[in-house]
């Protein structure tokens, strides 16, 4: 209807009104819809995304002029007189956010951020703004400005920009820039914005210091230079700008700023006629934010202020009370600005469709929440059984027994609040500077009920600091909820620590409550928790004994006896009306509880929303409905239409489950390059084509190719599978993955209706039955990172019909999955493969300079051969031709780590999830050991120093150290397993290297923390300035430099420094005697390889002092008293010059590791070692009678023995008689050059540069498992070295390397005491024997009813024998039948490695047929190699049987004929396909399933 006074539109004319006047029809086509003007403008016009359908009848005539009255910008003027229907809307809606909605309630909603009630309100006038509105403004600014301008010349960027920029950190606002996409969502054009190279400062008041703006301008050019670096942003200078409008008060410089970046007329320009009106200029505002088009939320704020108002009018008869500026009318009789309004992804709501705000769930009422929602809240409280799981996040869960503890009249579990504290942790982690702590009640009563052993241990293993405390420098309050009282019932309470004020706060709902003890409250638990805050600071006691105690005053109480933990919950998020009292909020517990309960059910960290949606739609009171082409939910009695074609489905706005699965179509891929891949695909395709073969791995480190050769078989198996009846199903795993998520993604592959079931073992039952009806099935299951029983899921475990091909970064999950043997490692590509993968991915249509093709080449080395930084980079650098732009990029790979931020945007942040799936101590086991390895590759001796100095790093009082040594080589091979580590494999021997992109990772953590110094081997010729120095300092890595004296006057500060490696500074001669002074808290000084001659006093001074490492300082001779260091467990003197005993060595009681090796020029007394009681490891030179009584504790011994002196037999005796060693190294002889590794589980006894006649004069233990001979000799006449070895019972491993006149290693006789009673069960390695010809005496009559010697010998190694013609007979080779590896290289004179030798021809005579020898059988050989032997003919005339055996390999033996190696005696001749690889090496290799 026309309203009286105002023209009435001509549109009008275009439509007919239908009785009641809210209904129109149009004339051109005949539809009916409702709603003003507006609606009809953009019904004629065919406007889409107005949520009105556009008209199907005859051309509009009038298009343009019509057209022309639509608001194209959204954006309405609050004193639009030509819509006042629209303003009077915006009114509706402003005033009922200010007035209706809760603090929480999102008002704002856009694609970047929200705006709560909260801080909407504060459009209010004489309120100071909300800094998210000002955002909001700046991404409504952010978008006019990309949409209206062809080349935009402004960027608007947020408060929460410059706040990270100005209070945090570069790493931490490096990382908010990243998180928030500030330069994708803000920065669209860097080349059309104007470049002036000036700073213009508006400031309303202007009461701002000179020196505070120069200061935060400053922090803001570093900011802009970190984001663009073609770009030097110091070259700016600032001005205050003058002549602008300012503020009549002191609370609208908020307004202002918007109006400044608007550049409205009345502000940039003082007009002495314009009179600021702070109400009039706030509402304007508050309506163009609820009238953007960004803001999402605005056809629901709509629809519910106008029914809200609506009910209003029915109860009051229509007169409804003015706001304080007079402006409200009440709701407007048209419905123009819903007309107007798009679709929200909640579905269009026709303006004749009966909405329900309110939904019943139980006996009550909730409102604000979506159907779906609600429907799954009344789901969990009616339907579960109390053990189902409701919520599950990363750190706890809730069964439906706890959750039920929401519903009114009920005490609250703990745990319910537990959850919210994540929740809120979460929330406040992603902040660029978190400001508050949320503690857990399980914290809380742990520290009421738990000593302070185990609450330490509580600590430690809910890793709290990591998980609640992840930022000590900027939060300002700490929030712990305290129950007390009954388990069942009880009373909950809150202390709010302020840090900056050291003050504590209690807030207690009933603060009169008879059943808490006010003294207990005040006192006792007060100072329980203030200690264990002390403990989760790691401060020294007393820290936090300054704190004063305070309670809450003027907060909302309860007015029952079982809201406590409700008001608790509100207390932690400071909601407005529970902070302050409101007279005028009514507390309604029942609506709070229910609110409380949807945001737990709704969170994302809900890990059960999806699965509890999906249960909630299959009940029988929430089903869907077909009607008039609409969906209709029935949600018990009630109804609403859906605006939406029907597709069988229910509104599928959660449902997720679709993703991941294939039921039989081709995937998107790209091309593998290389041989390998094709080597990979043929070995899986053979497994999948063999009906033993059930469980296939892939695994290789992130970004190798994994995915992509799993999606070429699953190709092939579609093509080649198609006229089967066989299924092929692809799911993505990942890391968060669920047994019911994927029940649900297999059932919908297989076409298998599970709706009506819920119990993951009833899924699990319809599944395996669904799969023993296939004929044939293909499981791929994508990017697995722990493995889970595949029976628990529904796959048959022992039918080969259901194959499964998994892919996977950790070696461990398909060994976990039994696909160990059958499983493919995706290497790096060789230079050539990552060549052709970077020229397709290029695409070169034109040539490039050969100076560009040389730098591509050289980019290309720097890749290592990981094709996702090769694809990247490639990808990155299309149509590329600049020199520049080359050498640029191949800059960035040299120097990774340190924030190239493109590269680690593209490459290394892939990385972080395998960085992230690793337990705590295992992540700063990767961190340490990339910070303390070289860049080059490394042996496994350096690996056995890293693990040793982080075990020392590291320590843990309470464990022994032989255990720490065994975790800390377990962490390891867990890194290598995880793909985190490099093998490869040279000379015979193998190498480790670590990926430069995961250094580049560990780098940019280790900088994120702010709390280590990370500069080993930097080549730095002093030690780091002062100013990086810093008092948090923790840990210090400058190891292997190049720095050569510390004359530091003073100490620097650094009170919380725990680690100090200064090792492998060969040239440090000097530190001053003050250097460690302020450095309490030191427990690891590692001084190794150095060239310091005294090590500085103020070292006495170091009381927590763990690990004192000092090997290798061959210059050292005088060390300060030790007296004062009796935390000491760890103190390595070996290798020094010392010739006295440290003073107060005998009172170091903790003392766990002595290592005084190669000290030779020290006296030490045996009472001084006898007083270290608790040692366990013991490394020392003996040349006296150094006695080890009363050492009950000792567990490991390392001694060097010069001869087989008195001395020795004494010590030998002792230890066979006093001690139970787990681990004894013993080394009779010259040690100088003895460089073997210790192992914790191995006896060892070295024999070196000795006679090994003279060994018989000794005295050795019985039980030793490792013998080495090192260049030794024995007499002429004694030919074997049976009676050196006579020691030996059961012989792990054998190495006899570089000795002189051994022609053979035993004599097999019966009557040989070694040959008779020993056995080797592991490995014999002979090496350097130059005058070895057989590794039995040919003499000795050769009883084959003996096999016991070498009938266990698992590892066969020769190699540098030049005598040897033959290896071994075919007769003594059938003593070798658990045989794996036969590895033999550079034997000058090989000519057979199994064949008979002159005495056995000559045995022979004319009876045998040497030109057809028997065939031989190695039935557990899987490896042959042979390398550089230049007259090797043959491996064996004959055929060999080698079953097991997985590859052979001959390299450089020109003269070799290919062997007739045959798998099995069913193949009747048919040998193994060996072949030439290469004309130049002279190799046949083959590779066996």
């Amino acid at each position: 209807m026309e309203k009286a006074g105002r023209r009435r539109d001509e549109v009008w004319e275009r439509v007919t009104l239908l009785e009641g006047g809210r209904r129109w029809m149009c004339n051109d086509c005949g539809e009916e819809f409702t709603g003003g003007a507006s609606r009809i403008k953009a019904h004629l016009n065919k406007v889409k995304g107005t949520g009105i359908r556009p008209c199907i009848g005859k051309a509009n005539s009038n298009n343009d002029t019509e057209r022309n009255l639509l608001d194209s910008q959204g954006q309405i003027q609050a004193d639009d007189t030509e819509d006042h229907e629209r303003t009077q809307d915006l009114q509706m809606m402003k005033q009922y956010a200010f007035d209706c909605l809760r603090p929480e309630d999102k008002v704002i909603l856009s694609p970047l951020s929200y705006l709560t009630q909260e801080g909407f309100i504060t459009l209010k006038p004489e309120t100071s703004l909300d800094s998210l509105v000002i955002d909001t403004f700046v991404e409504i600014l952010n978008d006019i400005e990309r949409k209206n301008k062809t080349t935009p010349s402004n960027w608007y960027l947020p408060v929460t920009f410059s706040d990270a920029a100005i209070k945090g950190k570069v790493s931490h606002f490096l990382n908010f820039v990243h998180c928030q996409k500030i330069t994708e969502n803000y920065m669209s054009d860097l080349e059309s914005c104007e470049k002036n190279k000036e700073i213009e400062i508006w400031d309303s008041l202007s009461n701002t210091s000179e020196a505070e703006i120069e200061e935060t301008t400053k922090k803001l050019l570093i900011a802009m230079e970190k984001l663009f670096e073609q770009v030097t942003f110091t070259e700016f200078h600032w001005k205050m700008v003058d002549d602008i409008l300012l503020q009549p008060n002191g609370f609208d410089c908020g307004v202002f700023v918007i109006n400044y970046m608007q550049q409205s007329d009345n502000y940039v320009m003082r007009d002495s006629s314009f009179q600021f009106d702070s109400q009039k200029e706030r509402e304007d505002l508050a309506l163009k934010l609820l009238n953007s088009d960004l803001n999402k939320e605005k056809q629901n704020l709509y629809d519910k202020a106008r029914r809200h108002y609506a009910q209003d009018e029915k109860q009051h008869g229509n007169k409804r009370g003015n706001s304080h500026d007079d402006l409200v009318k009440g709701p407007s009789q048209s419905t123009s600005l819903k007309d107007q309004l798009i679709h929200s992804d909640r579905g269009q709501i026709e303006g004749d469709t009966k909405y329900q705000e309110r939904i019943q769930v139980g006996s009550s009422f909730v409102s604000n929440w979506d159907t779906e929602d609600l429907q799954m809240l009344k789901y969990v409280f009616e339907c579960l059984s109390p053990r189902d799981l409701v919520f599950r996040s990363p750190r706890s869960h809730l069964t439906q027994n706890e959750f039920i503890t929401l519903k009114p009249g009920t005490w609250l579990d703990s745990l319910v609040i537990d959850s919210f504290v994540e929740i809120l942790t979460e929330s406040e982690k992603k902040k660029a500077t978190p400001s508050n702590w949320y503690l857990t009640v399980t914290f809380s009563t742990a520290t009421l009920g738990l000593d302070e052993h185990k609450f330490k241990d509580f600590v430690h293993r809910q890793n709290m600091r990591k998980n609640y405390i992840f930022d000590q420098e900027s939060p300002e309050k700490v929030f712990i909820p305290v129950h007390t009282g009954q388990e069942t019932g009880g009373h909950f309470y809150l202390y709010i620590f302020y840090l900056n004020k050291n003050v504590i706060e209690i807030w207690d709902s009933l603060p009169n409550n008879e059943s808490v003890d006010a003294t207990e409250r005040d006192e006792i638990i007060a100072r329980k928790l203030l200690f264990a805050m002390e403990i989760l600071f790691e401060k020294e006691k007393g820290a936090f004994s300054n704190y004063k105690l305070e309670r809450a005053n003027d907060t909302l109480l309860q007015d029952n006896e079982f809201d406590c933990g409700v008001f608790v919950i509100k207390y932690i998020q400071q909601s407005d009306n529970y902070v302050k009292g409101n007279p005028l909020f009514q507390f309604d517990s029942q609506k709070e509880r229910e609110d409380l309960a949807l945001k737990l059910l709704t969170n994302d960290l809900n890990q059960e929303k999806q699965n509890l949606y999906d249960k909630a739609r299959g009940r029988p009171y929430a089903r869907i409905e077909k009607q008039d082409g609409n969906e209709r939910l029935r949600v018990g009695a009630s109804e609403m239409f859906i605006e939406a074609k029907y597709d069988g489905r229910v509104n599928n706005r959660h449902d997720g489950l679709q993703k991941g699965s294939s039921k039989g179509y081709l995937l998107p891929t790209t091309d593998l390059i290389g041989e390998n891949f094709q080597r990979y695909t043929e070995q899986i395709w053979e497994w999948i084509m063999d009906s033993k073969v059930s469980a296939i791995g892939i695994w290789g480190i992130g970004g190798s190719g994994k995915t992509a050769l799993a999606t070429h078989i699953h190709n092939k198996l579609i093509l080649e599978e198609a006229d089967s009846d066989s299924k092929v199903i692809w799911v993505t795993v990942s890391q968060k993955y669920s047994i019911s998520h994927l029940q649900k993604v297999i059932a919908r592959s297989i076409e298998l209706d599970i709706s009506d079931e819920f119990e993951v073992k009833r899924i699990a039952g319809k599944l395996l039955q669904a799969f023993k009806e296939m004929k044939k099935c293909f499981v791929i299951l994508d990017d697995a990172w722990d493995h889970f029983f595949l029976k628990e899921i529904g796959f048959p475990m022992s039918d080969n019909r259901i194959k499964f091909i998994l892919t996977t970064r950790i070696l461990e999950v398909c060994q976990g999955m039994d696909c160990e043997k059958n499983t493919v490692k995706v290497e790096s590509l060789d230079p050539q493969d990552g060549w052709a993968l970077f020229e397709m991915i290029m695409g070169f249509h034109e040539e490039l300079s050969w100076e560009v093709v040389e730098i591509a080449r050289d980019i290309l080395y720097e890749c290592e051969g990981w094709p996702l930084a090769i694809v990247r980079i490639a990808t990155s650098m299309k149509g590329k031709k600049q020199v520049r732009e080359w050498s640029h990029m191949l800059e960035c790979l040299k120097n990774l780590g340190n924030r190239q931020y493109e590269m680690d945007k593209w490459v290394v942040s892939i990385l972080r999830s395998s960085y992230d799936f690793l337990t705590n101590k295992l992540q700063w086991f990767f961190l340490y050991y990339i910070l303390n390895i070289n860049r080059e590759p490394f042996y496994h001796g350096n690996a056995d120093q890293v693990i040793t100095s982080f075990v020392y790093e590291s320590i843990d009082e309470t464990k022994k150290l032989w255990e720490l040594y065994i975790e800390g080589y377990n962490m390891y091979h867990k890194l290598n397993n995880h793909g985190m580590l490099d093998p490869c494999e040279w000379n015979d021997d193998w190498q480790w290297k670590m990926n430069k992109f995961y250094r580049a990772l560990a780098i940019n953590i280790v900088e994120d923390t702010g709390k280590i110094m990370a500069n080993a081997y930097k080549n730095l010729k002093e030690i780091p300035s002062d100013d990086q120095w810093k008092d948090d300092l923790q840990k210090v890595f400058l190891r292997g430099n190049k720095i050569k004296t510390i004359l530091y006057i003073t100490s620097p500060r650094c009170s919380k420094l725990s680690t100090l490696c200064l090792d492998g500074n060969t040239n440090l001669n000097y530190i001053s005697d003050d250097f460690f002074n302020n450095m309490p808290a030191l427990k690891t000084l590692d001084l190794s390889d150095t060239s310091i001659q005294r090590l500085p006093e103020s070292v006495s001074g170091l009381k927590y002092l763990i690990a004192l490492l000092l090997s290798g300082c061959y210059k050292l001779s005088y060390i300060p008293p030790l007296t004062n260091l009796k935390r000491l467990i760890v103190l390595d003197l070996s290798f020094t010059t010392i010739i006295e005993a440290p003073l107060g060595l005998e009172s170091l009681i903790n003392l766990k590791c002595l290592n005084l090796l190669e000290t030779r020029n020290l006296v030490i007394s045996a009472a001084v070692i006898s007083k270290l009681i608790n040692l366990e490891h013991l490394e020392l030179n003996v040349t006296t009678q150094v006695g080890i009584q009363g050492l009950e504790n000792l567990e490991v011994i390392v001694a060097y023995f010069d001869d087989y002196s008195f001395v020795f037999n004494t010590y030998m005796s002792f230890l066979a008689k006093h001690c139970v060693l787990r681990s004894c190294h013993i080394t009779l002889g010259d040690s100088s050059d003895d460089g073997i590794n210790i192992d914790y589980f191995m006896k060892r006894i070295t024999f070196m540069n000795m006679n090994l006649t003279n060994i018989l004069q000794s005295i050795l233990p019985g039980d030793m498992n490792e013998f080495f001979i090192k260049q030794c000799h024995q007499e002429t006449g004694a030919n074997s070295l049976c009676r050196a070895l006579s020691y030996g019972r059961k012989i792990e491993l054998l190495d006899i390397s570089w000795c002189e006149n051994v022609k053979y290693l035993c004599c097999l006789s019966s009557f040989c005491p070694f040959c008779s009673s020993s056995q080797l069960v592991g490995r014999l390695c002979l090496s350097g024997l130059k005058d070895l010809k057989d590794i039995v005496s040919p003499y000795t009559l050769l009883p084959l009813h003996q096999p016991f010697l070498f009938s266990c010998l698992t590892h066969l190694k020769i190699s540098f024998c030049n005598s040897m013609e033959t290896l071994m007979t075919p007769k003594l080779l059938a003593l070798f039948q658990n045989l794996r590896t036969i590895d033999v290289n550079y034997c000058g004179k090989m000519k057979e490695i199994v064949g008979e030798d002159d005495h056995s021809k000559m045995e022979l005579g004319g009876s045998g047929d040497l030109s057809h020898p028997t065939p031989i059988t190695l039935p557990k050989l899987t490896s042959l190699k042979l390398w550089e032997m230049s007259l090797l003919n043959f491996v064996y005339r004959g055929v060999m049987l080698c079953p097991s055996l997985q590859k052979f390999s001959a390299c450089r033996c020109e003269k070799l004929n290919p062997p007739q190696i045959e798998k099995s005696e069913i193949s009747h001749g048919c040998e193994l396909p060996i072949k030439k690889t290469t004309s130049t090496e002279y190799r046949w290799e083959i590779k066996t399933d």
